[in-house]
């Protein structure tokens, strides 16, 4: 393989990580990304993954856990109180899943919830979000980490413990 290839078991967060692949992203720090899925379930659908490829969330040390959390966490008000939706819907609140299916990476879901019903059967392929015109730039100008909170979300994951 020449010093240029991607290995063949490198995941897409990995190439996103890297900057190999094109992502919308909301905050990179301290080896954890926030992107927005380009396949969302609903406005706003933001992933909170880990530089270093582990297959499952579970098998994270504690520590990373914890940093993803935090990430997810300030992402999860992020879309509560900036996001409008395209359609002018304003979330009733954000929430969170950890799926380990899919990308073999650990990552963490964070959605708006914009009724009382549409967290149910979020993953049925018909409910994503497949409109060509959908306006991932929009979103991820609003959701995108101001400096000042990125210096602080970085500070704050550098005491959970080390990037890795």
């Amino acid at each position: 393989m020449a010093a240029t290839e991607t290995p063949p078991d490198t995941t897409i967060y990995e190439r996103i990580y890297r900057g190999e692949l094109p992502a919308y992203r909301l905050f990179m720090g301290h080896g954890i990304a926030a992107f927005l899925d380009i396949h969302p379930a609903t406005p706003g659908h933001t992933l909170v993954v880990p530089q270093e490829p582990v297959e499952n969330y579970f098998d994270l040390p504690e520590h990373r856990a914890d940093q993803l959390n935090r990430v997810a966490r300030y992402m999860g008000k992020r879309i509560e109180h900036e996001l409008t939706a395209p359609d002018n819907r304003r979330p009733l609140r954000a929430v969170q899943h950890i799926i380990g299916n899919g990308v073999p990476h650990a990552h963490i879901h964070v959605l708006g919830s914009y009724d009382r019903e549409d967290t149910k059967n979020l993953w049925d392929p018909a409910r994503l979000i497949r409109d060509p015109d959908y306006d991932l730039t929009g979103i991820q100008r609003q959701l995108m980490v101001p400096a000042r909170d990125a210096v602080e979300l970085t500070r704050a994951l550098e005491a959970i413990g080390p990037a890795e």
